[in-house]
């Protein structure tokens, strides 16, 4: 069963785009990949990175960090990327400990269509989805994108990459704030 993309919303977007698409400015990127998770289809895997970014304007100095989640493009599937700004990793991760839950509790019951999700601010969207005995993790980076359907036990392993990340980047960002 495919996952039809949901309606878009032009007014929102990705602050990481807004964040490269900003002219006269020094943009910086450091990515650490810590998972490659493959999907149920023919299709490249779901790559889980911490990434900074460093916006330097005259002599401002802007540096966020958080996790990105992409899949590359392929002869079945178009580019799609999406960042979580660290702030929003903990209220993440509780929503996925909650979804494992759920999903380990209707794991083997026979049920119509019933699915499970949580979305972010810039519209990434993680969950899982019922139907009849199965069971699949999707993942939609962007509005508008096709679901990545992952098998049953992602969850768990997206759940772990996004810890990694985050530690990473909180390790990491301390190399690139602005020096007194």
């Amino acid at each position: 069963m495919e996952i039809p993309p949901p309606s878009s919303s032009p007014e929102k977007g990705s602050q990481l785009r807004q964040a490269l698409a900003e002219r006269g400015v020094i943009v910086m990127k450091e990515s650490h990949v810590v998972a490659r998770i493959p999907t149920e289809s023919l299709g490249p895997p779901l790559e889980i990175a911490g990434q900074i970014l460093v916006r330097v304007r005259n002599s401002q100095r802007n540096v966020t960090v958080g996790v990105r989640f992409e899949q590359s493009e392929s002869s079945h599937n178009i580019a799609a990327v999406a960042f979580v700004d660290v702030d929003e990793v903990p209220e993440l991760l509780e929503a996925l400990v909650f979804i494992n839950k759920a999903a380990a509790e209707m794991a083997g019951q026979q049920r119509d269509y019933t699915e499970v999700s949580y979305s972010t601010r810039d519209d990434m969207t993680l969950g899982f989805y019922h139907d009849a005995a199965k069971q699949r993790t999707f993942a939609r980076l962007d509005t508008g994108k096709r679901a990545i359907i992952l098998s049953a036990n992602a969850l768990g392993e997206i759940q772990n990459a996004i810890d990694q990340a985050q530690t990473y980047v909180s390790e990491r960002r301390k190399a690139w704030e602005p020096r007194s």
